[in-house]
């Protein structure tokens, strides 16, 4: 499993992928060597969740969408339509793209096989949005997040913490994570 989390808060983005690869064929054989998210403009950040060798086929389809000034809503519907058509039954991907929305509000989206390769979206003051993990850390955000420091640091610092914690108790989830960050 992979530990995506996305957390806005005001105009601050942030995104945190761990690394971890487990093999299909033996499940205690894993590898920490897979880059999960990647900023694709100055609007957009994407985390990828799933099938790694699918990730690699769909990273740069995606990338021919993305322009200049593209917002998350406008790649996610063409993420949307993509997984819609080359996505098998057994597909497992799930992608989060956050960043600035078509009307300029910090935004989250999935786009999952979980509910079809639909987008839902999130948007709000201060919100989260994480893959699912053996170990849930939903709460460990919500009783966090609002005392935080304002800086975007601070947010940062507290998605590294996050992964951090999950993995102490999670072996799908490796110790390191990469954060990428925007400001809208």
């Amino acid at each position: 499993m992979t530990l995506l989390t996305a957390m806005v808060r005001g105009n601050q983005c942030v995104l945190s992928g761990d690394y971890r690869q487990t093999s299909i064929k033996d499940e205690t054989e894993y590898y920490d060597n897979v880059e999960k998210v990647v900023q694709a403009n100055k609007n957009i950040l994407l985390g990828f969740s799933g099938d790694v060798f699918f990730s690699q086929i769909l990273g740069p389809k995606i990338y021919h969408f993305v322009k200049e000034d593209s917002t998350v809503d406008d790649i996610a519907i063409e993420i949307s339509k993509l997984l819609k058509k080359i996505a098998t039954p057994k597909t497992q991907q799930t992608i989060f793209l956050v960043g600035k929305g078509n009307d300029e509000k910090t935004t989250i989206i999935e786009v999952s096989h979980h509910n079809g390769f639909e987008i839902t979206k999130y948007q709000g003051e201060t919100y989260w949005l994480h893959t699912i993990s053996e170990v849930n850390p939903g709460e460990l955000i919500r009783s966090n997040i609002y005392s935080l420091d304002e800086n975007i640091e601070s947010l940062i610092n507290f998605a590294k913490e996050v992964n951090h914690t999950v993995s102490q108790k999670d072996n799908w989830v490796s110790p390191k994570c990469k954060v990428i960050s925007l400001t809208v």
